[in-house]
């Protein structure tokens, strides 16, 4: 027989048997009969049991290449009936013209549709259940970081107070040599962007640079505040993606000039919003 195919054993019991206990042979085991290693124990996984007062047949596969020997077997309770010992060679499935394994379901299981839905079930409840509890952690998970995002002390802070203290706690960290500036500027960026989203409203992780610069450009923002802005995110842009290094006084620079940046254009948009608001009361 072959991997995933379906087979048959037959054992003939005269009435020796009644039909309550074929629930004994749902899990049949037998060993492995190669001389060259050692013995390991063989599931046979059974799909079907028909039961007449004569005989009864099991339907059932195997999922290892091997010969495989299957010792007598209690038949009743009491076991004073047993089954005769058997053996059978298991090897590997047929390849098609195409070079694929044929599905082993397309087997036709004596014609019964019900056999070949139940050789499909546990399948499936296996994979669904799976499908479940990975579903189920994904959202613990994502129920548990919101919860720790609500409760952060950081996510109660301005835009503003918010960039410079993510600033602040990056300079503390010291990342201003050799590899450790590429993860200084990635994340001095990242504070840049997020900053320039919420300030101005727009998203700004999904762009470049030069489309950041133009979104602040359309919103007549500054001239100087633009450049600024893009001067930096270029500079970090650079360190991030190249090979590019720099020193610890232009690391200082940018920080400094960021600081500044963001301090600057926190008033200029507290002042146009109290105008809008003076002009609105008027």
């Amino acid at each position: 027989m072959l991997i995933g195919e379906v087979n048959t054993i037959i054992i003939q019991h005269g009435g020796a048997l009644e039909e309550s206990e074929i629930e004994r042979f749902k899990l049949i085991k037998g060993k492995t009969a190669q001389t060259t290693e050692k013995t390991t124990e063989i599931e046979l996984e059974v799909y079907k049991i028909q039961y007449t007062p004569e005989e009864i047949r099991i339907q059932f596969t195997v999922w290892d290449s091997a010969q495989v020997v299957v010792p007598p077997f209690k038949l009743n309770q009491s076991g004073d009936v047993s089954s005769q010992a058997f053996m059978f060679q298991v090897g590997f499935s047929q390849v098609d013209e195409n070079g694929d394994i044929a599905d082993i379901y397309e087997i036709t299981i004596d014609g019964d549709p019900v056999a070949k839905f139940n050789a499909r079930f546990w399948w499936l409840l296996d994979v669904a259940l799976l499908l479940l509890f990975l579903i189920g952690l994904w959202l613990v998970m994502r129920i548990k970081n919101s919860l720790e995002a609500l409760t952060d002390p950081q996510n109660q802070l301005e835009p503003d107070e918010r960039a410079l203290f993510d600033l602040r706690k990056l300079m503390q960290q010291k990342l201003f040599s050799g590899e450790q500036q590429k993860i200084h500027f990635a994340e001095f960026s990242d504070i840049l962007r997020r900053y320039i989203g919420w300030r101005y409203n727009f998203i700004t992780f999904e762009k470049t640079t030069n489309e950041i610069v133009t979104h602040l450009n359309r919103n007549r923002m500054d001239a100087k505040f633009v450049e600024q802005f893009g001067s930096l995110l270029t500079l970090a842009d650079m360190i991030k993606f190249s090979k590019a290094t720099t020193d610890e006084s232009e690391i200082l620079r940018a920080y400094h000039t960021a600081e500044v940046l963001i301090l600057e254009t926190t008033a200029l948009h507290k002042t146009l919003n109290s105008q809008k608001k003076g002009e609105y009361d008027a």
